[in-house]
């Protein structure tokens, strides 16, 4: 696993486990399934303009969470190449990308978006 995925993938949970106070393993992985109708909720609105790239994804977990939809992990393996070289798109430094996967977190937490 690549350093910075691996460096993600440890204080990215911790940050989400203070916020619910609740142990997350991970958060970062994206292989998540929700019952659609989540959608219909009237406290959650997927249209906003800052959910442009990889907030909704996250947007979305938190309020699953903050609103009290069931949720379970469920353990993914996940192989990377034996070279060493990352196969994500995520690019945590040069295009914002890590302030993507952390923006929910901290707006919401802090009451700055709905």
């Amino acid at each position: 696993m690549p350093f910075l995925r691996r460096l993600a993938t440890r204080i990215v949970p911790i940050l989400w486990s203070i916020r619910f106070r609740r142990r997350f393993t991970e958060v970062t992985n994206g292989f998540r399934s929700y019952k659609l109708s989540l959608l219909n909720h009237p406290d959650i609105d997927i249209e906003q303009d800052w959910l442009n790239k990889y907030e909704l994804e996250f947007y979305i977990h938190y309020k699953v969470l903050e609103l009290g939809f069931k949720y379970a992990e469920v353990p993914v393996s996940k192989v990377y190449p034996s070279d060493g070289m990352s196969i994500s798109k995520i690019k945590l430094f040069g295009n914002w990308d890590w302030w993507s996967l952390l923006r929910p977190l901290v707006l919401l937490s802090l009451g700055m978006k709905k």
